[in-house]
């Protein structure tokens, strides 16, 4: 699937003066290009085609018309994308312009959770495996990762049934990997604070303490002797 390429796309587009909205828009129009649609348009009410969160807006961020990007803001984009059925979710996190050193070192802790994670991701290993790896990879960095934003098992719909915990402190209930999964896995990582509560137009969520967030994102298929990542980065030819 081209769901990476789409991603990169859409993140190269991400400069300063653009708004959110714009991007949601280039998502629509590059979208069928890829004879790809939005998994996440209408998806429990969600009035837009990609999801954009920006600083410390943590997650389920939507696109605005007044929500203008600018120098040193921190931006994830994630898009859920179906094509005949079989479904993808993954986002990657970008500085805007110029970056803070703090931005480009949470980055890099993100980036290495989200690796962190694909990796504990095995046939018959507890579905806490995730979270141990995540917390055991970014603990140099002096990041800690949100609580309550879980990762989760694809099916018939989006969200499967599955809670992935990202954080040591996650209650999910308990499960293994399992041949045949197909699981998504997107660690929060911030500096500060690991609370995070609803925002007031019901699908963000938000930083307790106004610190910005990053989160990459990806959707592994379990395998009988391992694990496939289905939305590895493109490569530049």
């Amino acid at each position: 699937m081209d769901a990476a390429q789409l991603l990169a796309d859409l993140c190269s587009a991400a400069e300063p003066g653009i708004t959110t909205a714009e991007l949601d828009t280039l998502f629509r129009q590059c979208a069928p290009k890829f004879d790809l649609t939005s998994a996440v348009f209408g998806y429990r009410g969600f009035p837009r085609h990609i999801v954009t969160s920006l600083n410390s807006t943590l997650s389920g961020g939507v696109p605005s018309t007044r929500q203008i990007l600018k120098d040193g803001d921190l931006l994830t984009v994630d898009i859920a994308v179906e094509r005949r059925g079989q479904m993808v979710d993954l986002a990657h996190s970008i500085a805007v312009g110029r970056s803070h050193p703090r931005h480009q070192s949470l980055l890099v802790a993100s980036a290495t959770a989200v690796l962190a994670a694909v990796s504990a991701v095995r046939p018959g290993v507890p579905t806490t495996a995730v979270a141990a790896a995540v917390e055991a990879a970014i603990g140099p960095s002096g990041a800690v990762v949100c609580n309550g934003l879980e990762g989760h098992d694809i099916g018939a719909r989006l969200h499967g049934g599955v809670r992935i915990p990202h954080s040591k402190f996650d209650k999910c209930p308990e499960a293994r990997f399992a041949p045949g999964m197909i699981v998504a896995v997107e660690p929060v990582i911030k500096f500060g604070s690991r609370d995070a509560q609803v925002g007031g137009d019901g699908y963000s969520w938000r930083a307790a303490d106004g610190e910005a967030g990053a989160y990459f994102e990806r959707t592994v298929l379990v395998t009988e002797d391992g694990a496939i990542d289905l939305t590895a980065p493109a490569r530049a030819s």
